[in-house]
């Protein structure tokens, strides 16, 4: 066996450096070896066990940089400035909203209903007519003619035009026909376009 007379600890006998702490032995046969004067240089760095075992010192917490902190203080108090301007202008817009439906709402009841009598009146039955009132189709004759594009618009519209010349002149019977006729051709344009618009989106 080798005693190290740096730290004392025993080695074996072929051991060349002490297993504790690393130093060199000149000699192999002898029980109390000393450690090489001159090799010491050459030495591995020694190693402070009692450093090794004691527990470990606490990690220390890292640190972010003063930019980074100064960055997502600033995108935090952006991110809350945008957010309570957006909810005060989403908030202002539907009262502002709430107050126009509140103030509009006779004037579009009124127009609902004015609109609803009129279409009600003009393509229900021509012997519920009143004698003295002719239904005007043109509106619907023209709308027609942008939605669809076809030739039955321009018929339905070219009657109700005449059939409203007919009641300028208070020839009562004729502008009825002609009114009656601009709606069955309106109606019939109506179904066609349907039915083409359904054809060109479902089946081509």
């Amino acid at each position: 066996m080798k005693t190290c007379e740096r730290c004392g600890t025993r080695n074996a006998t072929r051991s060349l450096y002490c297993q504790r702490c690393g130093a060199p032995f000149c000699v192999t046969d002898a029980e109390s070896s000393r450690p090489c004067e001159d090799s010491a240089s050459d030495a591995p760095e020694t190693i402070d066990l009692s450093e090794v075992d004691s527990p470990s010192r606490p990690l220390q917490k890292y640190e972010q940089p003063s930019r980074f902190w100064a960055d997502e203080k600033f995108g935090k108090a952006t991110s809350d400035f945008v957010t309570t301007v957006g909810t005060s202008l989403l908030a202002i817009v539907v009262a502002f909203g709430r107050w126009l439906f509140h103030v509009f709402r006779p004037v579009l009841r009124a127009t609902f209903v004015f609109a609803r009598d009129r279409f009600t009146r003009a393509f229900s039955s021509s012997s519920t007519w009143d004698p003295d009132w002719t239904p005007n189709f043109v509106f619907w004759g023209i709308l027609g003619a942008f939605l669809w594009k076809l030739p039955t618009s321009l018929i339905g519209l070219v009657y109700a035009v005449l059939a409203n010349d007919a009641r300028k002149e208070q020839n009562y019977a004729l502008a009825r026909r002609r009114a009656e006729s601009a709606k069955n051709w309106l109606i019939a344009d109506f179904m066609i376009g349907l039915v083409v618009c359904v054809f060109k989106n479902l089946v081509l």
